[in-house]
């Protein structure tokens, strides 16, 4: 009898620890792309790096960075992990918006059809083209920078399209609809395996510079603990 109360005592004492456990694993949602360098996500996934920081993590994919800072600004998001323009035009609108690290850098990729690749060598020979970016990209504000340093002005020496993602950009340029596109990787890979051609990156464009920034509102860095976790795993 004294054994049975014991083992009993014993399983209660684990279904308890168990239960706390769950209790006290923090929930997140947190906004990603699908960007090369946001596999460290899934990689935190499944190798359960978020559960042994305490995090019970829900990831949710956005196909541009300008619709997953809406979700942040509304509450939808807890954390999103977004290019370095689009929280910058926000945060300048006014918009409740903290950055409070960042998950990767460079990664963009300007591409042309294989038959305009020899006219395209440098940013000036984008002059009087039409080309096709993502709508508040890093990579979007990398090329209208990069043409501002060539002397030429982005209102008037190009016409820029932006589009909703990186399909919609593959798209333009293999119709013929523009000259050339911007777009982040993975896609400069499946740009050339769809016949595309890589004529310029933006690391060639402006060195080292940063990308995706994790993004919250600042009601969260009431729990700056939680989101050392998230960095941390």
């Amino acid at each position: 009898m004294k054994a049975t109360r014991l083992l009993r005592a014993g399983l209660a004492a684990l279904t308890l620890a168990v239960s706390t456990g769950v209790a006290h694993a923090e929930k997140l949602a947190v906004g990603y792309l699908p960007v090369t360098g946001h596999a460290k996500f899934f990689v935190a996934q499944e190798r359960g790096f978020f559960k042994q920081e305490g995090l019970e993590v829900e990831l949710v994919e956005f196909v541009n960075s300008a619709d997953g800072l809406h979700a942040v600004v509304s509450s939808k998001l807890d954390i999103g992990a977004f290019g370095t323009t689009a929280p910058l035009v926000h945060y300048a609108r006014g918009a409740d918006l903290k950055i409070i690290g960042g998950i990767m850098g460079e990664d963009a990729a300007i591409i042309v059809k294989p038959e305009n690749a020899a006219s395209v060598r440098t940013i000036g020979d984008l002059k009087g083209k039409k080309i096709a970016t993502i709508r508040l990209a890093t990579g979007d504000a990398v090329l209208r920078g990069a043409l501002n340093q060539a002397a030429l002005d982005w209102r008037k020496d190009v016409q820029i399209f932006e589009l909703k993602n990186p399909p919609a950009v593959l798209e333009a340029v293999k119709s013929g609809q523009v000259d050339a596109g911007v777009v982040w990787g993975p896609h400069d890979i499946r740009a050339e395996r769809q016949g595309l051609q890589v004529v310029i990156r933006s690391s060639e464009l402006q060195p080292g510079h940063p990308c995706c920034r994790l993004v919250v509102k600042s009601d969260k860095l009431k729990n700056p603990a939680t989101l050392a976790h998230l960095e941390a795993a």
